[in-house]
Formats: C-alpha cells, structure tokens, sequence
C-alpha cells in the first residue's frame, strides 16, 4: 500500500509479507494524526495514516499477530490489544510522543491463554473496561483491559469463537456452529 504522494526516500507506504489484522487508532490521543497498527506473521507494525509523518513507518515490534482490538480509557493513550499465533495477548502503548516519526510502543501488560485465539473485543462491559479473547476451542477469556486479570472464563464449546457483536443487551459471541452467547462478567 502506497500513499498517492510515493517517494521512494519518505512516503514508502507499507509492505509486510503476510497482512493479518489491521486497525486504525489516534495512538498519541492528540487529534493531530492517525496511525494504521498491523499485524503480520513475523511483527506488529505501526504507520503513520495521516498527519506530518503520513505514509511513513512508525516502527514495529516483533511476533506473529493474529487478531487486534484497542481501547482508550479517559484521557490517556489508548491501549492496543496484539493475540499472538502462540496463545498470549500483549497490550501496547504508545509512549512519550518524539520529533519524528518513530512510535515507541510500551508493554504494560501480557496474558498467556495457552489457547489458540481467533478475535478480541475490548470495551466497556458493564460499566468496567474489558477484553475479551475469543478462542478456537471456543472458551472466551474476560480480561480486565487496564491490568490484564483474568476476571471470567467461559466453558469450552468446541466451536471456535468467529466474532463479537456489540447489541444494546451487551457483547455476544459469535460461534462457528452459529450458535451465539452472550458475555457477562460474572465468573
């Protein structure tokens, strides 16, 4: 993917070998730029979508990332949630803005499932900020989004969790059989 004003030197666009996910966030919460964080099987890339620095690498971390999800709590950067091929959940954070276009991404937290992770949904989730971690054994993890606790696991279904839908009722989860459950936080 290019931007429309290429230039080999500085506006290269992005080119990764095997796009996974991908989402687009405000990562400093400034309002002055979008970045694009993807995943791809070797790392988790960021750029920059817009703004000063559009259309040129922000930087990356490695490991092979299989779903994102993001969520920004009142007045701080927002948090990027990375599944990982290898059953872990990392969750990023952009640090301290520079003056060029490299984005550190800090690790305040990671959570090893042991499981196979097919999506994730972050949100606020009666009232508390969650995220959830749909499986292929079907179980869904509820996370705390800020801290990474473990607060509630379902049962394993045997179908693997596809997505989550938001609904005015809560966030249901989407099974591959077609069967859908609806997510609670209680344990």
């Amino acid at each position: 993917t290019v931007p429309p004003d290429y230039d080999k030197d500085h506006r290269y666009g992005f080119n990764i070998p095997l796009p996974q996910c991908v989402l687009v966030s405000d990562l400093f919460a400034r309002g002055d730029g979008l970045q694009f964080v993807l995943g791809g099987d070797t790392r988790l890339y960021t750029y920059w979508a817009s703004g000063e620095f559009a259309g040129q690498s922000g930087g990356r971390v490695t490991g092979c990332v299989v779903a994102l999800a993001s969520y920004e709590p009142e007045g701080e950067h927002p948090l990027i949630y990375a599944a990982t091929d290898m059953g872990a959940v990392m969750a990023y954070r952009a640090g301290k803005p520079r003056n060029d276009q490299w984005i550190k991404l800090d690790n305040p937290w990671s959570r090893v499932t042991g499981e196979k992770t097919v999506t994730l949904w972050a949100g606020d989730l009666e009232a508390k900020p969650t995220l959830l971690v749909g499986t292929k054994s079907g179980a869904v993890y509820v996370l705390d989004a800020l801290t990474g606790e473990l607060t509630a696991k379902s049962a394993t279904t045997g179908s693997p969790v596809v997505r989550f839908l938001s609904s005015p009722q809560g966030v249901l989860a989407a099974h591959g059989d077609g069967t859908v459950e609806s997510i609670a936080l209680q344990p």
